[in-house]
């Protein structure tokens, strides 16, 4: 958000005559990264006939409709997503060798996602969820994997050993090919 203001507002400075700015999944206020200039700086900048926001979900465009004060058409979704066509094929052996890279038990089902180690993701929610998953299914052979880096990685761990299921949960870090990760 902080670069979407500052960006802007520098875009308007020199006449660029069209500017999208892609927003966050929610509205900043909600999160620790929030600065006082930045509600201002995107309300002086929807103002601007030039100026279009995007978001990835309705709700996070609802959401900064609502705190802006904002008319709806300023905003477009663009849903995240992966076409088919473009995703390059894993083979059997690829998959199985990341599996082996990555010390995950051959026969477990894996539960997976990518993504950053920041509060506004709620990657405590994710580690809880898994608690869950386990909790629910006892005799399930299943593991975790999430793909990403960030500052509540200690975090994640810390709550995984408490819910007892660190032992499940696996951390790599960044994954240079992530149709790897999907793949398994």
């Amino acid at each position: 958000d902080s670069t979407c203001v500052l960006a802007g507002i520098a875009a308007c400075i020199v006449g660029v005559p069209v500017i999208v700015l892609c927003t966050r999944n929610m509205a900043p206020y909600r999160f620790p990264y929030y600065l006082a200039y930045m509600k201002t700086g995107y309300q002086v900048l929807a103002n601007q006939s030039s100026v279009r926001f995007i978001n990835n979900s309705h709700a996070g465009k609802a959401d900064y409709v609502s705190w802006l004060n904002i008319p709806e058409k300023k905003f477009t979704v663009v849903l995240n997503g992966l076409n088919k066509s473009d995703v390059p094929y894993v083979s059997a052996e690829e998959s199985s060798a990341y599996r082996r890279r990555l010390n995950l038990p051959e026969n477990a089902v894996v539960v997976g996602s990518i993504f950053r180690f920041y509060e506004e993701k709620d990657p405590l929610l994710w580690i809880k969820s898994a608690a869950e998953i386990v909790r629910r299914m006892p005799d399930k052979n299943v593991v975790f994997l999430i793909i990403g880096t960030g500052p509540m990685q200690h975090a994640m761990q810390g709550l995984a050993n408490k819910l007892q299921i660190a032992d499940r949960l696996y951390l790599p870090g960044t994954e240079k090919h992530p149709i790897l990760s999907l793949s398994v």
